[in-house]
C-alpha cells in the first residue's frame, strides 16, 4: 500500500510530466533539438506553513533531477484566502511560464484566472481537484 506522501508525490509527478508532454508535443522539433529550457509553475494554496509543503518540495526537487532542462517553482500563499489565491494564479499567468500546475480549491471561483492563462496558450494542468 502507497504511504499518503509516496500517492502525492506520484500524482505531483504525473501532473508535471503531462505539462511537460503538453509543451513539448506543441514545440517545433528544432526548438526541441536545441534543448530549450522550460519554466513551470505550480501554483498551491498550501504555505511553506503546511506541513504537506516539504512533500511538493521534494517532488519539485526529484522531478527537476530527471528532468534538468525544466525549471520548476513553487509558489503559495502564506495564508489561504480564495482572492489571493486568484491574485497568486494571475501574477504567475504574467510571467508568462512554459506551463502551470494549479490546485483547485473552488472551481468556479478560479475559472477566470485560469482562463487567462488558458486564452494566452499557457498549457494548465489541475491538481487537488
Amino acid at each position: 500500500m502507497k504511504t499518503p506522501a509516496r500517492f502525492f508525490f506520484t500524482r505531483l509527478c504525473a501532473v508535471l510530466m503531462v505539462a511537460v508532454f503538453a509543451v513539448l508535443t506543441t514545440q517545433t522539433p528544432s526548438v526541441v533539438a536545441a534543448e530549450k529550457q522550460y519554466k513551470f509553475l505550480v501554483v498551491s494554496h498550501m504555505g511553506a506553513n503546511d506541513s504537506n509543503s516539504k512533500w511538493f518540495d521534494l517532488s519539485l526537487s526529484d522531478f527537476e533531477k530527471r528532468f534538468p532542462n525544466v525549471k520548476t517553482e513553487y509558489i503559495s500563499t502564506s495564508e489561504y484566502s480564495t482572492q489571493k489565491y486568484i491574485q497568486l494564479i494571475e501574477q504567475a499567468v504574467a510571467t508568462k511560464p512554459d506551463g502551470i500546475a494549479v490546485a483547485i480549491t473552488d472551481a468556479p471561483a478560479l475559472e477566470g484566472a485560469i482562463n487567462k492563462a488558458i486564452d494566452a496558450g499557457i498549457p494548465v494542468v489541475a491538481f487537488n481537484t
